[in-house]
C-alpha cells in the first residue's frame, strides 16, 4: 500500500501518514485478508436487491469513487491535508488504501 486516505464525515479527504515499515506490514495484512475473503473458489455475484449469496459467495457492488479519491490513483494532488487530531475528533467515514 502506497497511500492511505481518511474520508472525513464531511466528505473531505486527508492523508494518513505512515512510516515505510508500517505500510509494508499493512500491505501484507491486506493481502492475507484479500486472499481469505476472495479466493479461487469464491462465487462472485452481481448485486441484485434481496439476493443473498451462499456462505462461499460475495456480491459485487458498482460504486463510483468520489473524484477526490479517484484523482489520487497516480499521485497525491497538492493540497490534500494530513490527518490531524481535529479530523479524528470530528469522525471518519472510511479509510481507503
Amino acid at each position: 500500500m502506497d497511500l492511505l486516505l481518511a474520508i472525513r464525515n464531511d466528505g473531505a479527504i486527508t492523508e494518513v501518514r505512515l512510516e515505510r515499515q508500517t505500510k509494508v506490514e499493512l500491505s501484507k495484512k491486506y493481502d492475507v485478508l484479500r486472499a481469505s475473503f476472495l479466493g479461487p473458489d469464491t462465487e462472485v455475484h452481481e448485486y441484485a436487491p434481496a439476493f443473498r449469496p451462499e456462505d462461499d459467495g460475495v456480491l459485487r457492488l458498482k460504486f463510483d469513487l468520489p473524484n477526490e479519491i479517484w484523482n489520487c490513483r497516480h499521485s497525491l494532488p497538492n493540497g490534500v491535508p494530513i490527518l490531524d487530531g481535529r479530523a479524528l475528533a470530528d469522525g471518519l467515514k472510511a479509510l481507503a488504501g
